[in-house]
This record gives C-alpha cells, structure tokens and sequence, in this order.
C-alpha cells in the first residue's frame, strides 16, 4: 500500500468501516492518522524485533505461528506495554483449515496453548482454499470451526472477496472484502457483480513479432496460432 490508497481508506472509514487489514507495519502506521479508533489488523504477522512498533501505533499482529506467539508473548510479558485504554495488548490468529500455507494448524494451537493468555485474542482469522469441490470447502469449514473451539466467543473470519459469494458459506463475524473493492471480479467464470472502480494504464515499451507456435508470459500460457504482435 502508498499513498494511492489513502482516498480508499478514507471513503471506507467515512462510510463506517472500523476494521482494517494492512500488509505491513508501515501501512498501519500510516492508516492509523486517518482512523485513530479503527483495528488495523497486520496481515503479514510478527516479524522478530517488531512487537514495540505494534504497540506504539496500536496495531494487531495476525500471527500464524508458534514462533511468532512465543515472540509476541514474550514481549507482552516483559516488556509493560498496554494498549491505549490500558488492557492488554491484542492479537488475531490465523488458523490454517487447509490452504497448507501460513497459519496455525491443531497441533500449533496444543503447542501454544500456555502462550494465548499472555495478550488478548480479538479475532479468529481463516482463508478458504480456492474454488475446490464443495466438500473440500466444507471440510474446511470443520477444520476452522474445530479449532476456534478453543476459543469460545472470539470473533472469526473466514470470507475474502471470493468467498462471500460462495454458496452456504458461514460469513461469521467478519468479512475481508479485497480486490473486489476496487471492481475484481470475485465469481471467476461468471458476470462481475462489481462496479469497476480503478482502471490500469500503461505505456508501451516494447514490441516483438511472434511466429507460429512461439509462446509468451512467465508460465508460456499463450501461444501464437499464426504471425501475431507481442507489446
């Protein structure tokens, strides 16, 4: 995120929005003179060495790891640091119900288990696979339910852009609407039910002739069926 994003945030928080997801500390940071009262949520996590930069600008680590709840723990414990108000400070957890990608699995969270009351659990935080057969993405859905078990009355989230519109789907407490802010299509292979907001130009700075058969692009996706431009 830069500056580019400040007329988003603003019209989003005009509008009531008191919720935010940034990548970095940075961004929080920044987000954080435009909505002083807002959660502003760091999707990127704890880095070492980062804790004091959260609590200096109220900032809530999602942390998806052990390693990363005994840094924010121990820095909790040690360090005197309260939120704003004076409680403690807070955190989301990512749980992974399957993507096999960042997150805390079941037996992180048994591992963990002694490190969740050193700083207080404000948001159950998952991400759906995606598009898989249904019973993929109810399986999913157990896996989080099971796991948010552990902490009974957390809020929870679950729902990016392109999960919203799936069929069935718990919306539960929360909501993470993305690209599809900014007018991306979140139903693939279906008509876009967002107005498109942004539009992207570019200058064009180079051009190829392409023969027959040559292909283009990172993963070689498309390939020329007769004498073609490439730009």
């Amino acid at each position: 995120m830069g500056s580019a994003w400040s007329p988003v945030a603003k019209a989003l928080h005009d509008a009531g929005c008191r919720t935010f997801f940034v990548g970095h500390v940075f961004e929080g940071r920044s987000l954080r003179a435009l909505a002083p009262e807002a959660s502003i949520y760091v999707l990127n996590g704890l880095r070492p060495g980062t804790a004091g930069a959260f609590a200096d600008y109220a900032l809530l680590p999602v942390l998806g790891s052990v390693p990363e709840m005994e840094d924010f723990g121990q820095f909790c414990a040690t360090s005197g640091r309260r939120w704003p108000d004076g409680s403690r400070l807070k955190a989301a957890l990512r749980l992974d119900a399957g993507r096999r990608q960042l997150g805390l699995g079941a037996y992180d969270l048994e591992r963990a288990d002694h490190l969740a009351p050193l700083f207080d659990v404000t948001l159950l935080l998952g991400e759906l696979a995606k598009h898989g057969a249904a019973d993929f993405v109810d399986r999913q859905i157990e896996a989080f339910d099971a796991m948010r078990a552990r902490f009974p009355s957390r809020p929870a989230s679950i729902a990016n852009s392109s999960a919203i519109f799936l069929d069935a789907i718990p919306l539960y407490d929360l909501v993470r609407p993305g690209y599809a802010l900014y007018g991306g299509n979140p139903t693939p292979g279906r008509p876009n039910p967002m107005r498109p907001v942004v539009k992207l130009d570019a200058q064009i700075i180079q051009l190829r002739i392409l023969e027959p058969g040559m292909r283009i692009g990172e993963d070689q996706g498309w390939m020329a069926k007769g004498p073609a431009g490439s730009r």
